[in-house]
């Protein structure tokens, strides 16, 4: 079948340069003297065609940033890698080992220091959170040694044989994570660290952390977030049935592990 023809709309670009917003040189007034006094006949291979469709763009060069690194953002070479983590903690069969990071308000006008310290047992999904004022290193250490000094160092030895960091500075201080704070000779728990941008590898605790955004969305100013709403926050996702554990809460397979184990819920 024959098809019809096409007839392409072809004009000449001296014709609009003054006029038209895609031009690619720029209207001078001798240029507009020239267009118009344009009745001087020209060739058509001394005229610049464009598809009327196709218009010319100047190209410019894009300035890029160049991010800079900054030294203090990275964590101090302490401690040990995930990677010299035993294979018996991967399977879960082992209770006593924790997987930590911190939550806290994003950039913006409601940016804030006090963030969030979350800790998750990685067999039986317990969830301790606690707030504290902002995300250095020695507030990290702090924090861990107020839990360490509400449980008793041979509890807190017991409940704690492990727990894995996410690689941030705020747990650069990975030699003080590990000291008890009540005797100082003696280990209170062994720290790995997961490697940078590698969250999955303590998917444990950023999945729970998941739950507590729905309580505490991206933005939350933790700063007017009360210590009962923590609590409250806390209690819904050790008392949340899961389908992993028999549709038991964290809390009843936590108990189990500790009359176990011994130790008085």
């Amino acid at each position: 079948m024959p098809t019809a023809a096409v007839r392409w709309n072809w004009r000449p670009l001296t014709q609009h340069r003054t006029t038209t917003p895609w031009s690619c040189k720029k209207s001078t007034p001798a240029s507009r003297s020239r267009n118009r006094t344009a009745a001087e006949p020209r060739t058509a291979a001394g005229r610049l065609y464009l598809h009327r469709r196709s218009p010319c763009r100047a190209k410019k060069k894009h300035k890029y940033k160049k991010v800079k690194k900054n030294k203090s953002a990275s964590r101090a070479p302490a401690g040990e890698s995930i990677e010299q983590r035993p294979e018996e903690i991967d399977e879960r069969e082992e209770f006593g080992h924790w997987e930590g990071d911190t939550v806290y308000s994003g950039k913006g006008k409601r940016k804030t220091t006090r963030a969030l310290l979350t800790l998750t047992e990685r067999k039986t999904r317990k969830e301790i959170i606690i707030a504290i004022p902002n995300r250095k290193a020695e507030t990290v250490v702090k924090a861990l040694d107020a839990l360490e000094r509400k449980l008793g160092a041979r509890r807190f030895r017991a409940i704690f044989k492990s727990i894995t960091f996410d690689n941030g500075t705020e747990f650069a201080a990975a030699e003080e994570l590990e000291r008890s704070c009540v005797n100082k000779r003696l280990p209170r728990t062994k720290v790995y660290f997961c490697h940078p941008y590698s969250s999955w590898e303590r998917g444990t605790n950023e999945n729970t952390n998941g739950m507590i955004r729905r309580r505490f969305p991206k933005g939350t100013n933790f700063a007017a977030v009360t210590n009962a709403q923590i609590a409250q926050a806390e209690n819904w996702i050790n008392n949340y049935p899961r389908k992993i554990l028999g549709y038991k809460s964290s809390e009843i397979v936590f108990r189990e592990c500790l009359r176990e184990l011994g130790i008085a819920a």
